[in-house]
């Protein structure tokens, strides 16, 4: 993240949140005694992990004077299963009503907007080909993965997720898997 930033002079902030970690229970992606798996599992939801997210994006960009910010969710993250959402804080409605919500805790003339691709309507092979069209090098270079890792692992959910997506995208994926 640190070589895309400087590659389009953006400023690259990190929130260590890892402190947070034991608010989460036993999930695979905060847990670190929970193994992974290659397939979907409830446990790999960490319980409004978006809310968090977007709670201290909300902070910052008040308190940098930005009135927008993004959250990368996307409408392959709008699953049902059961009738029930699977990521509950990626929906559309989580979204419109956490960025109300902001708005009413803060001045008036501090009002900030969210944006996703949620919101925009685009699922994950639309990213795709929005971002091998702009700089394909940092889509291939780019990390999906659950795992804590320096590269895609390419079996986990997340992973396998990407790489459907780029199939469906029509795009050959030069990502750099861990299991090649």
């Amino acid at each position: 993240m640190a070589e895309l930033c400087k590659k389009y002079s953006a400023e690259h902030i990190i929130v260590d949140i890892s402190n947070l970690f034991f608010i989460f229970g036993d999930n695979q992606i905060t847990f670190s005694k929970e193994t992974i798996t290659t397939n979907y599992q409830p446990n790999i939801i960490v319980p409004l992990r978006n809310a968090i997210f977007l709670q201290i994006a909300s902070c910052y960009t008040v308190s940098h004077d930005f009135d927008m910010f993004y959250l990368g969710s996307h409408t392959d993250d709008i699953v049902r299963k059961d009738g029930e959402f699977l990521f509950p804080d990626c929906t559309p409605e989580f979204l419109k009503s956490f960025e109300d919500a902001q708005n009413k805790g803060i001045l008036s003339m501090q009002k900030i907007r969210f944006s996703s691709p949620a919101l925009q309507g685009l699922n994950k092979q639309d990213l795709i080909k929005n971002a091998y069209n702009i700089d394909k090098e940092s889509l291939f270079a780019s990390i999906s993965c659950y795992k804590n890792l320096n590269k895609n692992c390419g079996v986990c959910d997340s992973c396998k997720n990407r790489k459907k997506s780029f199939m469906a995208a029509g795009i050959t994926d030069e990502t750099v898997y861990v299991e090649d």
